[in-house]
């Protein structure tokens, strides 16, 4: 007979005498509580037995509830604090790979040019060929990102520089035009939306090696729930102020993204369908500026598709998550607005949630003319 006891299991054997503390016979005592059972004569008895077996269950199966219960309660928290630390360590590593990497000084004889026009960052200057922009805790992952991104060759980004001495993050500044609104006249060209695709496609293609950091940290997350898994480190952020125009043949062409405070991990569909907000634009007519409020907004995207190259299965999912994307964003704002107010409580208060909604509305009305010519075969060489 194989028994155990506190040193596992051994054989009875080993038991030594029989009066030790072993388990006890098995067979001797169902004999003697089936011989108990028997005592007890009449049915009323033995089912108060019962009745009495049912309730001492019934105490210890509450208890037993009550003590899992503490225990999830107790683990969750467990697990808000390995968050928080979690945290807490790749904001200490962040702010270990920024004081590791280079310092840059300024000349004081070159004046500051603050840089106007960003939705979302305060405090950008430029001095001479450098922007000074304040650092964030999302700042050493989009340093890690800009210098993959060189290292990869793709030249429609800044260069880091470093940290200067009133702790700002030092780019190189590059030359061009940034639109404004109104917007100019070239904004509407095919040939420019067909370089802000290919541009995009570049990024992309470069963004696909990129390694981030265990420590990255990015900033917030907005597209969460309208899109699979996360496939590379999105811009996030292509709107009319963050694309750096030259001369082309064709007139200003785009040629390089800036401000990479909204990048993070996502899909490349869904990146796509954030230029596309700003750029075809997915907007109600009403809310459109001048230049493009009698634009043909289905065919833009179609060309945009067209020119990034993109899969006839991605051009049929584009429409449903565009118009998810659109009323998370409302949420989404909504949500930083009260625990972040500035910029974000800006954008509340100048109505971007409602031009949201309608620009979803628009998007869902017009849906089977953009499919329809998202169906059509594709004009790309093979």
């Amino acid at each position: 007979m194989i028994r155990r006891d506190a040193g596992g299991f051994r054989d009875a054997s080993d038991a030594g005498d029989a009066g030790d503390c072993g388990e006890p016979n098995i067979s001797s005592n169902v004999s003697d509580a089936s011989a108990a059972w028997r005592q007890i004569g009449s049915m009323p008895d033995r089912l108060e037995i019962v009745r009495g077996f049912g309730d001492v269950l019934r105490e210890h199966s509450s208890e037993l509830t009550d003590r899992s219960h503490r225990l999830q309660r107790r683990s969750a928290a467990l697990r808000r604090r390995l968050e928080v630390l979690r945290a807490q360590i790749a904001g200490a590593c962040a702010r270990a790979a920024l004081a590791a990497g280079p310092h840059v000084g300024a000349d004081p004889k070159i004046a500051e040019v603050p840089l106007l026009g960003g939705d979302m960052t305060e405090g950008v200057v430029r001095i001479g060929r450098t922007v000074r922009r304040p650092v964030r805790p999302h700042t050493a992952a989009v340093h890690a990102l800009l210098q993959h991104l060189e290292a990869a060759g793709f030249e429609g980004a800044p260069r880091v520089l470093g940290i200067d001495a009133m702790n700002r993050e030092v780019l190189t500044y590059l030359p061009g035009v940034v639109t404004r609104r109104p917007l100019p006249g070239f904004i509407t060209a095919e040939s420019a939306l067909v370089s802000l695709a290919q541009l995009q496609l570049r990024y992309h293609q470069a963004v696909v090696g990129f390694d981030p950091p265990s420590w990255a940290q990015w900033d917030g997350e907005l597209t969460r729930f309208v899109d699979g898994p996360p496939e590379i480190i999105c811009h996030c952020d292509v709107n009319l102020g963050n694309v750096i125009f030259r001369p082309g043949p064709d007139g200003p062409q785009p040629y390089a993204f800036i401000d990479f405070d909204l990048a993070r991990p996502g899909t490349r569909l869904v990146d796509i369908i954030q230029t596309l907000r700003y750029w075809a634009p997915i907007a109600d007519p009403a809310d459109r500026d001048p230049a493009l409020r009698n634009a043909d907004v289905p065919r833009r995207i179609a060309v945009f598709c067209e020119a990034y190259g993109l899969s006839s299965t991605e051009r049929a999912r584009l429409v449903p998550v565009a118009s998810r994307w659109l009323r998370q964003s409302r949420t989404t704002i909504a949500q930083r607005a009260r625990t972040c107010g500035g910029a974000w409580a800006r954008m509340q208060d100048a109505g971007v949630r409602d031009r949201l909604l309608r620009s979803a509305v628009w998007l869902e009305r017009n849906r089977p003319e953009i499919e329809a010519l998202l169906r059509r075969p594709s004009r790309r060489p093979p």
